[in-house]
């Protein structure tokens, strides 16, 4: 659920959707850019005008979550690494959901009891022998 509310129209709340969320974080703010289309069926709003916005979050029971670290970019697909039982990783692009300061929520693409990686996917390709150091 999200609303807007600008300072033109004191009190009125405009009903608005979420209608993109960017699948990564930008690299600088640690922020996901997020794109929100206002329900203003009588056109009050204008282009140009500033609005301030509520955003009551969506809670969700369970969801796979992985650290925001795990998930890059492949060929502009989000994309993690899962290591296999033999040591190997396998690339696979994922559907991502909801995000928190620090997780992210995989929707498709990845198993419940995976092991994905979390750092160091720069130099990985598909295949790549890994070993693992920590598991979370």
């Amino acid at each position: 659920h999200v609303s807007l509310h600008v300072s033109a129209y004191p009190g009125v709340d405009f009903p608005a959707v979420v209608t993109t969320v960017a699948p990564i974080a930008d690299a600088n703010t640690h922020t996901f850019a997020v794109t929100i289309t206002p329900l203003d069926e009588k056109g009050l709003l204008r282009s140009g005008m500033f609005a301030d916005t509520t955003l009551l979050a969506e809670e969700k029971e369970n969801t796979l979550l992985a650290p925001l670290t795990a998930v890059t970019t492949v060929n502009e697909q989000p994309t993690v690494f899962v290591i296999t039982a033999d040591g190997l990783v396998e690339q696979r692009s994922v559907t991502t959901g909801l995000t928190t300061k620090t997780q992210i929520e995989l929707t498709s693409g990845v198993k419940d009891g995976e092991t994905v990686v979390t750092n160091g996917q720069v130099n990985l390709e598909d295949g790549s022998k890994v070993e693992v150091v920590k598991e979370l």
